[in-house]
């Protein structure tokens, strides 16, 4: 990722998503971003192409939700 392109987000909060879908981090006992979703919500908010790669569980389903 290019940092000048994509400002990662430390809290979902950051990533103006809505009171529905925080909402719903929250009762998913979603805490804070894991280190994929930090850089690729930030990428579907601005409409960007994603290619990615991460280990299982990392969160990378998650972040279409």
């Amino acid at each position: 990722f290019s940092s000048d392109k994509v400002k990662p987000i430390e809290l979902y909060e950051e990533a103006n998503l809505g009171t529905q879908i925080l909402s719903n981090i929250r009762r998913a006992q979603f805490k804070e971003p894991t280190a994929i979703q930090r850089f690729t919500i930030p990428c579907i908010r601005q409409q960007d192409d994603i290619m990615a790669c991460a280990q299982t569980g990392s969160g990378k389903t998650v972040r279409f939700l």
